[in-house]
């Protein structure tokens, strides 16, 4: 009898929410109408098949004897996935769910409605939350998880611990398989992951095995960012996809991420396929499958790894380069302000397929970059931001110079922000979108968010280190008694509000500002983009 693996992509927690705020009228701090981190906002959520669990789900269907079940409950009705679940059970050998922060409230309820159809049933956690507070998260859900996997690095350990769950007398020896997150006597522990190639053999047949995922997908596509980027690029695109070949970030070198990226690397700090021709064979896979917008997940491109990129532009196939250029597949990448001052390597991206780079601009005001820990060797303090954001505006003109549109991201909000800053931060960032307006096509301004795994999520936990940080770049932040009390409401949590988080944040960390303030500065900034005919929030 065949063993099936089933991999659920669980639907933002605030999307299901406000669901049942509409139909019961339920009365909130904040109501989820009115949230700020609302998924059905963001393209990526609903307009793409889920990479993580497509990936996992083609390792194990071309490389196991298991059989790969794909749902992405952002599109399939939970209802469906408990069906299908109910009625294959006997051959239902994992539940493996991807879990982020913005959708492990639901998570946890799919898990527990997992335990409760079958016990027998293992489940297996995964992705950024998991990766982030996989202590929390063990120590909380000892009845409906049961195992877990941080980092990227992990898709032979699952292909190891689900050939040993399926043969009832081989012994479980976890500490044997990386990246795993198990408990022995009473104790969460991992295992060390182990590098691994990045796996680019997708199997697009998956997403529409089971459930027909493409069809909502591609209406999402086409309805919201489809005619935005047909306009932008002044060619059609009918189908987005993301693809890896490459992960990571310069400054996860040095473990020194920007103060709110959630991202752990666990030791793994950067990743790629071995060359241009196998970049070639995943995007060519992502093609013949009929997607035409590939949306690159590198966390930075052009300062990590310009090594693949001119392995790309070198190794460009004949199929490549006989397709005129309205016929390519558009690429988009992320890059950081500092790593495009090289006009010849960004118009290398151009010329094999880049399109849209997207680059966080993320502050105006030096000490506002400083705060975020945005530029390289933060340890050079007031020089660094300030090349840093001279850089800004550069950037904006080598995009330019190389073809290259650019979609902007700002986050507002940071440790010690008060009025001054914040006013600082909002011209700032006015006037560099308004000098480059002709290479920027499309924004987006989020309050910042503590993510789980972050440093700022990290301040709420830790409110010494906070304090260090404050006084190191003479920032107010509230009274050391207060700070405590927002500590002792997260630590030892593995669910996190984010909205709550959000407000805490302010409260604890910008004293003189609160939620109101920011965001509506959030939408001064948004219609100061639209009066310059940017779209924003796609």
């Amino acid at each position: 009898m065949k063993k099936f693996v089933v991999f659920i992509n669980p639907p933002n927690t605030n999307d299901e929410l406000l669901k049942t705020e509409v139909k019961t009228s339920v009365k909130r701090i904040i109501p989820i109408s009115n949230s700020v981190t609302k998924g059905v906002e963001h393209t990526d959520w609903a307009n793409f098949p889920h990479l993580g669990i497509l990936s996992l789900a083609s390792y194990i269907q071309n490389e196991t004897e298991f059989e790969a079940v794909y749902f992405d409950c952002v599109v399939c009705p939970l209802s469906f996935v408990y069906s299908y679940l109910e009625q294959n059970r006997e051959q239902v050998v994992a539940v493996c769910l991807s879990l982020l922060t913005a959708n492990y409230e639901i998570g946890q309820t799919m898990a527990r409605q997992i335990k409760r159809l079958d016990d027998s049933i293992t489940v297996v956690a995964g992705n950024d939350h998991i990766s982030a507070m996989y202590e929390e998260v063990f120590e909380n859900a000892e009845n409906y998880i049961d195992f877990g996997l941080v980092g990227n690095d992990c898709h032979k350990s699952l292909a190891t611990l689900m050939s040993q769950l399926s043969q009832p007398r081989v012994v479980l020896i976890p500490e044997k398989i990386p990246a795993l997150i198990y408990r022995y006597q009473h104790q969460t522990l991992k295992t060390p992951e182990k590098k691994e190639e990045i796996y680019t053999k997708i199997d697009y047949r998956l997403i529409d095995k089971v459930f027909e995922h493409s069809n909502s997908y591609t209406s999402n596509f086409q309805n919201r960012l489809g005619p935005t980027l047909a306009r932008l690029l002044n060619r059609p695109v009918k189908k987005g996809v993301p693809i890896e070949l490459a992960r990571g970030c310069l400054k996860f070198c040095n473990n020194d991420p920007c103060s709110f990226c959630s991202i752990h690397h666990s030791g793994v700090w950067k990743n790629s396929v071995p060359s241009g021709e196998i970049a070639w064979e995943a995007i060519k896979n992502a093609h013949d499958n009929g997607y035409d917008y590939l949306y690159v997940t590198a966390d930075e491109l052009p300062l990590t790894f310009p090594k693949l990129i001119k392995d790309m532009h070198r190794t460009r196939p004949s199929w490549f380069l006989s397709l005129p250029d309205s016929k390519r597949p558009v690429l988009m990448g992320y890059g950081r302000a500092d790593g495009m001052n090289n006009v010849c390597l960004m118009t290398k991206m151009r010329e094999v397929g880049f399109r849209i780079i997207y680059i966080g601009i993320d502050a105006g005001a030096k000490k506002s970059l400083q705060a975020l820990n945005k530029p390289l060797n933060n340890g050079r303090g007031m020089t660094r931001a300030t090349l840093l954001n001279e850089q800004n505006k550069k950037a904006l003109t080598n995009a330019r110079k190389a073809g290259l549109i650019v979609k902007a991201g700002f986050v507002l909000g940071h440790l010690g922000m008060d009025q001054d800053l914040l006013d600082e931060n909002l011209s700032n960032f006015v006037e560099i979108i308004r000098e480059g307006q002709d290479s920027v096509v499309s924004v987006d301004v989020e309050l910042l968010s503590p993510e789980p795994g972050s440093m700022e999520y990290n301040y709420l936990l830790s409110p010494q280190r906070a304090a260090e940080k404050a006084k190191e770049l003479s920032l107010e932040i509230s009274p050391e008694s207060f700070l405590s009390s927002i500590s002792e409401k997260y630590f030892g949590k593995d669910q996190f509000n984010r909205e709550e988080g959000i407000e805490d944040y302010i409260t604890a960390f910008m004293p003189r500002l609160d939620y109101s303030i920011l965001v509506n500065a959030r939408t001064y900034l948004r219609n100061e983009c639209k009066k310059l005919g940017l779209v924003v929030g796609e």
